[in-house]
């Protein structure tokens, strides 16, 4: 402990909620340590976490966050407009994407840029809306991130390749309102199964491997129609 912080913790709780711990059921679960936050103070140079409290004004600048992000996830914390929703290097600008099968957004209401020191937000619910309150994380590449795109061909056990490292969990999620798709090397993900996220059971033909530099997909609408 330093500076009077909190201690950095080394597991999680969980509750009953069928969500997480119905009994019998088998959970997958994915951790990021080391962020640098506003409570923890100075941590991983590629891996920040905060919160905030919407003001509704449209080009508002979230800036001095201490890394150029390539990626940020923003989730409001209520149910009504709480679809968590994302904006990475690769995308254009006023872009923002889902995890579930909802279309990207291009009208700069929840994303609009990421910038040298922060990100810059519109007005919308998911993201500003005055008030509301948000909880957010940020990424930027390195030696264990990395943001990328590519053109589907339909092409079964296609590798995407050229991350610069083997990956142990990746996602892929469709610009068009299908759901996401995530796996990870977690050895109860067996064979060529792929998790959602929704609740969707495990299927194949999404992501189906990992490779040295990158991952192998099938040819399903979610990672690699036409």
């Amino acid at each position: 402990e330093q500076r009077g912080l909190p201690v950095r913790k080394d597991s999680f709780t969980v509750g009953a909620n069928a969500t997480v711990n119905a009994g019998g059921n088998a959970y997958e679960w994915i951790a990021f340590g080391n962020a640098t936050s506003p409570v923890t103070g100075n941590g991983a140079a590629d891996f920040m976490i905060g919160a905030h409290t919407g003001n509704g004004i449209t080009a508002r600048v979230f800036d001095h966050m201490g890394i150029d992000p390539d990626m940020v996830t923003v989730k409001r914390t209520i149910t009504t407009a709480a679809l968590a929703n994302w904006q990475s290097a690769t995308m254009a600008a006023n872009t923002s994407g889902y995890f579930s099968a909802t279309a990207d957004v291009v009208d700069g209401s929840i994303f609009q840029t990421l910038d040298s020191t922060g990100f810059t937000t519109g007005l919308g619910a998911t993201i500003n809306a005055a008030g509301g309150a948000y909880i957010w994380f940020a990424f930027k590449e390195g030696a264990n991130f990395d943001v990328g795109s590519y053109t589907g061909d339909n092409t079964p056990g296609r590798d995407i390749t050229g991350l610069g490292f083997a990956p142990d969990w990746t996602w892929v999620k469709r610009s068009t309102a299908v759901r996401g798709v995530h796996r990870s090397t977690s050895s109860t993900i067996t064979g060529a199964n792929a998790q959602h996220f929704l609740n969707v059971s495990n299927e194949t033909n999404h992501i189906t491997a990992f490779v040295a530099d990158g991952f192998t997909v099938g040819n399903s609408t979610e990672v690699n129609a036409t």
